[in-house]
């Protein structure tokens, strides 16, 4: 089923940071078994679509609110969306989608009345002259509250240039007046405007050695050659 909804409560960008990866492979297990591990009650294809509200779903052909899981499968019967509805609200979203031969979770997201609550989010983007698809902004927020918010932006030239901004982390927030930690993989890099970090003048060989320190540093952010 196609959910059409923007998301009021945020305005989901760009992907990923944060140091220290503890609890990362853990938390994206877990989220794994969520989607994996579920008894759908059907495909999500047999529902009706949820107003602008994310609510008044009903199984096509009945007039009773919808209260259960449904599914969509890939041409791999991988499951790469669960919806879970209670009385004809959507409650909890998760997209996974796939990337080469890897599936990953996109969208974990936690309703409350029609609004985002708790969730976590990717965005990723794929970048051809470094030859790579990589994170570009992971939003996890709870309760409504930011946890986690960066972007990561990579530029491409004879060169390449690669900036990094954490918007919030460990109940701190970041901006053009209050910049975040330097990345300890970036020690030359420059401050931007909005308070993140940019190194310029890389070689890919040089980008993907960063990309891999960054991947140590900052929870859930990861890139994939393609």
């Amino acid at each position: 089923m196609k959910i059409i909804k923007i998301l009021s409560a945020v305005t989901f960008s760009v992907l990923l940071f944060s140091c220290g990866g503890k609890g990362t492979d853990k938390e994206e297990k877990n989220t794994d078994k969520k989607i994996e591990d579920v008894i759908a009650d059907c495909n999500c294809s047999e529902l009706t679509e949820a107003d602008g509200e994310l609510k008044g779903v009903t199984k096509k052909g009945s007039k009773d609110l919808y209260t259960g899981v449904c599914v969509t499968k890939d041409q791999y019967d991988t499951i790469t969306n669960k919806n879970t509805f209670k009385n004809g609200w959507l409650v909890n979203e998760i997209v996974k989608e796939k990337i080469g031969n890897e599936y990953i979770i996109t969208k974990d997201i936690d309703y409350e009345n029609g609004e985002p609550d708790t969730y976590k989010y990717v965005k990723t983007e794929q970048n051809n002259s470094a030859k790579l698809t990589f994170v570009k902004n992971y939003k996890e927020y709870k309760k409504k509250k930011a946890i986690i918010d960066y972007n990561i932006t990579i530029f491409s030239g004879e060169k390449f240039s690669l900036a990094v901004s954490t918007h919030y982390r460990d109940g701190n927030e970041f901006s053009h007046k209050n910049a975040s930690p330097q990345p300890v993989c970036m020690p030359n890099s420059d401050g931007t405007i909005d308070g993140g970090w940019r190194l310029d003048g890389l070689s890919q060989d040089r980008l993907y050695e960063i990309l891999d320190d960054l991947k140590k540093e900052f929870p859930h952010f990861n890139y994939w050659k393609n």
